[in-house]
C-alpha cells in the first residue's frame, strides 16, 4: 500500500454536462510504497499523469528500492469503445524487489504490458542478479479462526465471491549464477533458466535449476556437492 506521498492536481473541465471535456495532470512525489508479505519497499516514488480529452491517460512512474536500484513504468490507456487498451512496458534496473527472512532477491527487467483491460498479458524477460534464499521458519504460525458466523434462525445469505482480475503471463527467468540457497547445513549456489506461463493467479512454471557448486555438512563432515538440479514442468 502507499504509505505517504505528495499529490498535486491540475485539471482542466470543459464542454457541457452532456459532453464534458476533462484534461490535464495528477501527480505524486516522493511517495513511498510497502507490500509487507512480498517485502516490496519502494521509495522515492513519482508519478506523473495526464488525461487527454477524456480518451487517453498517459502514465510514468519511477521510484526507488531504498539503495541504487530503481524501478520504472511508461503505460498509456486508451479508452474505446470496446473497452480500456493498455499499452506500454515495466522496468527494473538491480533493484531489491524481496526483503523477507527467508528470501531477498535483486532483479533487473525489461517487461511489455499490452491488451484490453481485464485481459492483460506480461511479456519479456527478467534477470536475477542476486538471490538468496535461506531455509528458516520465517513465518509466524497461522492462528485458527472460527470461519464465518451466523446465528440461529437468520437465513444464510449467499454472496458471489468478487474474483480478482488475473494477468496473462509469458516471463523468462534467467540467472547465471549468485542464486544461493542456504541453511540447515547446506551452503550452495544455483543457475535458472525458467518460463513462467499461466496467470498471475496460476502460474506455470518450466524449466530448470543447476547447481553451481556447494557443499552439506552433516554430523561435522562437510560433503561436496557434485551436482543437482531443480526441474519444473508446469
Amino acid at each position: 500500500q502507499l504509505q505517504s506521498g505528495a499529490t498535486a492536481i491540475d485539471l482542466n473541465a470543459s464542454g457541457t454536462l452532456a459532453s464534458p471535456v476533462l484534461t490535464g495532470t495528477v501527480s505524486l512525489e516522493d511517495g513511498r510504497y510497502e507490500h509487507f508479505r512480498n517485502g516490496v519497499i519502494l521509495t522515492d516514488v513519482t508519478v506523473q499523469s495526464e488525461i487527454i480529452d477524456l480518451s487517453t491517460l498517459q502514465l510514468t512512474l519511477v521510484g526507488s528500492d531504498g539503495g541504487r536500484g530503481r524501478v520504472g513504468a511508461d503505460l498509456t490507456v486508451e479508452f474505446t469503445d470496446a473497452g480500456a487498451l493498455v499499452s506500454g512496458g515495466l522496468t527494473a534496473e538491480r533493484a531489491v524487489m524481496v526483503r523477507r527472512d527467508d528470501v531477498t532477491a535483486m532483479l533487473s527487467a525489461d517487461l511489455t504490458l499490452r491488451g484490453q483491460m481485464g485481459a492483460l498479458l506480461l511479456s519479456g524477460p527478467i534477470i536475477v542478479d542476486r538471490a538468496e534464499a535461506r531455509l528458516v521458519n520465517a513465518t509466524a504460525p497461522r492462528i485458527p479462526t472460527l470461519g464465518e458466523i451466523r446465528i440461529t434462525g437468520q437465513p444464510l445469505i449467499i454472496q458471489d465471491a468478487v474474483q480478482p482480475s488475473t494477468i496473462d503471463l509469458d516471463l523468462q527467468v534467467l540467472a547465471d549464477g549468485d542464486v544461493f540457497l542456504r541453511g540447515r547445513g547446506l551452503d550452495s549456489e544455483w543457475s535458472m533458466d525458467l518460463t513462467v506461463g499461466g496467470t498471475s493467479r496460476t502460474a506455470e512454471i518450466s524449466g530448470a535449476m543447476q547447481h553451481e557448486r556447494g557443499t552439506f555438512t552433516l554430523i561435522g563432515r562437510i560433503f561436496d556437492i557434485t551436482r543437482g538440479s531443480v526441474v519444473f514442468d508446469g
